[in-house]
């Protein structure tokens, strides 16, 4: 018999269901390549839930170009 309670149990414990084909797989920036900060930031994107937001961020902040990021027409 059990001793945790159903409703712990209930929230902890879910099913498994099946991801869209689509979804990306999740992975990290490979190290052993050496030190490029733009595949760094670009691989947040696919390393996890919070780096995931954090990737997507920078690309926006590129997106919008010189006057806030990294983008195509950044002045150094």
């Amino acid at each position: 018999m059990s001793t945790e309670p159903a409703v712990a149990k209930d929230a902890v414990l879910k099913r498994s269901e099946a991801l869209a084909e689509n979804t990306p797989q999740v992975s990290g920036y490979d190290f052993n390549e050496g030190l490029d900060y733009s595949k760094l930031f670009e691989s947040y994107v696919t390393t996890g839930f919070q780096a995931t937001n954090l990737g997507l961020a920078i690309r926006e902040i590129n997106r919008m170009g010189p006057a806030f990021g990294s983008g195509p027409n950044r002045q150094p």
